[in-house]
């Protein structure tokens, strides 16, 4: 059994956004076979105590308590901006398992938009250089999907982390970073208690429910999705849209500029607590109620490079509860509800096809019957305790990366020398093929090339 050291960056409790939840089911899964300790900016659990196991530990991560706590265990897990906060954690003798299955540099391009050019090149900066400090620093690394992989193991090979000692360790580079995805819980969810139809302000007991299960952050087009409703809604009056969260429960995550966009929007086009609805945040354990009522869930972007690398984690909701579902295509999700028949994509921005495809999905129940069946099947793939695999092995024997004591011979940034004996055999050769001119010759075309 090993001490494992889970830092979460966003606060926990009842409310959570993304990080939180994840470092949350990673801990009850961890805990079946190790020692935790989960620590996060502040720990609000009282009604989710009752799911720990006694090998659960829960602290404030406060300076004072993570240099006693990393000072004890085998391992510690954190992502973002935590080791910016707590530098220290760069040096500990436990292995540093970093996190990246959310790559926030390139999410914060978005959220960065429309500040003052000076400003967004700044907070760009600050967020790679933290991004690159743990590239340099880790000995395990999560992502989300084989796309990511992908990406990081790019950076990381910048970075000179792919080198000769790690591709001994393991020549797949597994053991030095493996597809930890989001996961779904084992348990079917249950409906404890109406939330929706017939009771929730104007949304009707017969109604047809369009869900939006997650926030409303900058690379997200609820626009396109609210001037559609406004054209379904000239046709019908039975379907509504409810958004499940706009106001953030983390202090953490500041409010995103599309959210004010969007409430604006729906104000403007008379839709505002008639077709569409904002919610404050459904907490974790009640979102299954809401999932349950509704009859289609929806995730809509625009077309970033977020979109090219993200992980849509509130879509892995609707596949835990057998919502049928309607996206937007050019994501690893979207690509997943068009291979398994989950759902229906449409083209980001466009105002139209979304609408039919709102309407096909109220009009066709075979259809919706037929995605659910589809996605009770993929559900049983995506069960945390299976997508987890990865980093409990690395739990069971948790080591530091080969590479992280030969600092000197693998520099971060690596120069164009050789080794002095690649030279000596070199002018060795020269003068066995053109004598002493020839070799005279090389010398000095090889010290200009050094120069430049």
């Amino acid at each position: 059994m090993a001490k494992i050291l889970i830092i979460s960056p966003i606060s926990i409790g009842a409310n959570m956004t993304g990080p939180a939840i994840r470092y949350w089911e990673f801990t009850k899964q961890l805990a079946l076979k190790h020692s935790i300790f989960l620590t996060a900016p502040t720990l609000e659990i009282s009604s989710l105590l009752p799911q720990l196991p006694p090998t659960v530990q829960l602290y404030p991560s406060e300076k004072k308590t993570l240099e006693w706590i990393a000072r004890e265990v085998d391992a510690i897990l954190l992502q973002g901006l935590v080791t910016y906060h707590h530098p220290f954690l760069l040096k500990q003798k436990a292995p540093l398992i970093i996190d990246l299955y959310d790559p926030v540099f390139l999410e914060n391009l978005e959220i960065y938009t429309n500040l003052k050019e000076g400003e967004t090149l700044a907070l760009h900066n600050f967020s790679l250089a933290t991004q690159i400090q743990q590239l340099q620093h880790g000995d395990f690394f999560l992502c989300a999907s084989e796309k990511q992989r992908d990406f990081w193991l790019g950076m990381l090979g910048a970075f000179n982390r792919l080198n000769p000692v790690t591709y001994q360790q393991d020549k797949t580079f597994r053991r030095l970073i493996d597809v930890v995805s989001f996961g779904i819980p084992s348990s079917p969810p249950r409906l404890s208690r109406r939330v929706l139809k017939g009771v929730y302000k104007t949304i009707g007991k017969d109604d047809f429910v369009v869900l939006w299960g997650g926030g409303l952050w900058n690379w997200f087009d609820p626009i396109t999705l609210i001037y559609a409703m406004k054209r379904i809604c000239e046709q019908r009056k039975d379907i509504k849209l409810f958004f499940m969260g706009v106001k953030y429960p983390s202090l953490e995550v500041s409010e995103m500029k599309k959210t004010q966009e969007a409430i604006e929007l729906a104000k403007s086009l008379n839709l505002y607590d008639r077709f569409v609805f904002f919610n404050d945040w459904v907490p974790y354990q009640e979102r299954e109620n809401y999932l349950l009522e509704a009859d289609i869930g929806i995730s809509i972007h625009t077309h970033t490079i977020e979109t090219e690398f993200s992980f849509r984690t509130r879509i892995l909701d609707y596949i835990w509860a057998g919502l049928p579902i309607v996206a937007t295509r050019g994501d690893l999700l979207g690509n997943w509800i068009e291979n398994n028949q989950l759902g229906l994509l449409v083209s980001p921005g466009d105002i139209e096809e979304l609408k039919q495809a709102i309407l096909r999905m109220a009009d066709e129940p075979s259809l919706r019957e037929h995605c659910k069946a589809q996605l009770s099947h993929i559900a049983s793939q995506l069960r945390w305790e299976k997508v987890i695999a990865p980093l409990e092995h690395f739990c069971e024997r948790p080591e530091r990366a080969p590479d992280k004591t030969l600092r000197d011979q693998l520099p971060a940034y690596p120069t164009l020398s050789r080794p002095l004996g690649y030279y000596a055999k070199k002018l060795l050769y020269y003068y066995r093929t053109g004598g002493v001119q020839y070799l005279l010759k090389k010398i000095r075309r090889l010290i200009h090339v050094r120069n430049l």
